[in-house]
Order: C-alpha cells, then structure tokens, then sequence
C-alpha cells in the first residue's frame, strides 16, 4: 500500500491539481501514529513543513534527515521534494517586482535544498522558475542604469554561475540590450 501510495501521491503533486497543507493535516490526523513505517514518518514531516514553515532551520535540519534515511531517487523523497518546489512557485508567483531583495534572501534557502536533494530535475526546476521570476523583474525595471537594474543584474551574475543555471555567457545574453530594425523612411 504505500509503495502505491507514494506513487500516487508523487503523480499528484507533479500535475497541476494542488495538493494544500489541508490536505496533508487531514490525512495526517487519520493516520495511526503507533505503526512506525514510511506513512507516519513522511506525514509527521509534512506536518512539520506546513506549521514551522519550509524556511525554519529545524524543519530544513528534520528534512535532511528524513531525506538521508532513504535512496535519493525514492518515490517518498521525489514527493518531499515536488512538496518543498511547490512551496517554491507559491511564494514566487505571488513575490511582487518590488520585493526582489527579499527573492536574493529566499536564494540562500534554495541553496540549502538543492545541496540537500543533489537532484538534477529539482535545481532544473528552481531555475526555472528563478528565471520566470527574474524575466518579470526586467519587464518592470527597465532602465539601465538603475540602481535596481544594476542589483538585479549582480546578483543574477553571481547566482545563477554559483547555482550552475547559466554559464556567465548566457547571463550576458539575458541582460543585452536587443536592437531593433530601423524603419526605412522614403
């Protein structure tokens, strides 16, 4: 059963039917706490990642433990991790432009999860959604020369090299100027 279960679980939190902390707390609340398997211990996590939250040192500490205790491409860990992304897309499609100082402090969580999962999909995926973040970023500064711009840029350049997401290259090619085509006048 949890085999399967987890199975489902891990096609469910992949699509894009979302699955709440509601519903993590209400199936963890039917589950029978004595019996010590791989059911209690993930649900006792979840309920650990949804009341101290995904940034809380204790609950990143619990889920490298967790993380640890079984192989690293397991359907149980691929859930953590789908659970931990999806708290990711939620605060940074909801991050508003003028925020981004506060998405330069979320990086350093990121940083702590992709070492902790080593997962080649997961650091795919907090890229891109890195990438859409900073893409509405330079849509809303688009000076330059701004202080704003120039943040954005530094820290891109910095980050993205360190976190491996784009070569210096690519970085470049993300923040260049495009030229448009000059209108034949007659």
């Amino acid at each position: 059963f949890v085999s399967t279960y987890f199975e489902f679980l891990r096609e469910l939190l992949d699509s894009r039917v979302p699955v709440s902390p509601d519903c993590d707390h209400r199936l963890s609340a039917i589950i029978d706490a004595s019996i010590k398997d791989d059911f209690t211990k993930y649900y006792n996590l979840t309920d650990i990642i949804h009341s101290k939250g995904y940034v809380h040192e204790d609950t990143i500490a619990e889920i490298q433990k967790f993380y640890y205790q079984h192989e690293g491409l397991s359907t149980i860990n691929e859930c953590i991790r789908l659970t931990i992304l999806n708290y990711f897309s939620t605060i940074l499609s909801n991050l508003e432009v003028t925020d981004y100082h506060e998405y330069f402090e979320l990086n350093k969580v990121f940083a702590r999860y992709i070492d902790i999962f080593s997962n080649q999909q997961f650091n795919q995926s907090v890229k891109n959604l890195s990438l859409q973040y900073i893409k509405r970023l330079l849509k809303h500064f688009t000076d330059k020369r701004g202080k704003d711009y120039q943040d954005i840029k530094k820290f891109v350049l910095a980050t993205f090299v360190d976190f491996a997401f784009m070569k210096e290259k690519e970085v470049a090619e993300l923040f260049k100027t495009r030229r448009r085509k000059k209108v034949a006048t007659s």
